[in-house]
């Protein structure tokens, strides 16, 4: 055996690799900023209100009112989350506010429900329906 070098073999060179980093994930997925979807203290709020208002057993005389003041601060909390934290135009925060106002509003528990899911859903909350 011969161990010579072949004096007509090309001589390769190698290229350096360029290796990215990592891009870091936003704190909230890109896809909530379109369609309907709420800030996830707007979601929260909605459940937690709803929770509060509807979950005992209240009675006939109590529940306009209480029908009535869950659209209220629901509508008044979703639009100030959605017009200054989440910085959407008014129009929009007024729509979200509105829809979840509506949410609230109607007296039963969401939470176990397809709208509780819908709303958790939308707010970037679905993994709490796990547990």
């Amino acid at each position: 055996m011969d161990t010579k070098p072949e004096k007509d073999m090309p001589v390769l060179k190698a290229e350096p690799v360029e290796i990215q980093k990592a891009q870091p994930q936003p704190e909230f997925p890109e896809i909530r900023k379109a369609g309907i979807n709420l800030h996830p203290m707007s979601g929260l709020l909605i459940l937690f209100l709803d929770y509060a208002f509807f979950v005992q057993e209240i009675t006939i005389i109590a529940l306009p009112f209480t029908c009535i003041l869950g659209f209220v601060l629901s509508f008044i909390g979703i639009f100030l989350i959605q017009k200054y934290i989440d910085n959407e135009s008014s129009g929009r925060a007024v729509a979200k506010a509105f829809f979840g106002g509506v949410v609230t509003g109607i007296p039963t528990p969401l939470f176990g429900t397809v709208f509780g899911t819908l709303i958790l859903t939308v707010s970037g909350l679905s993994f709490l329906k796990r547990r």
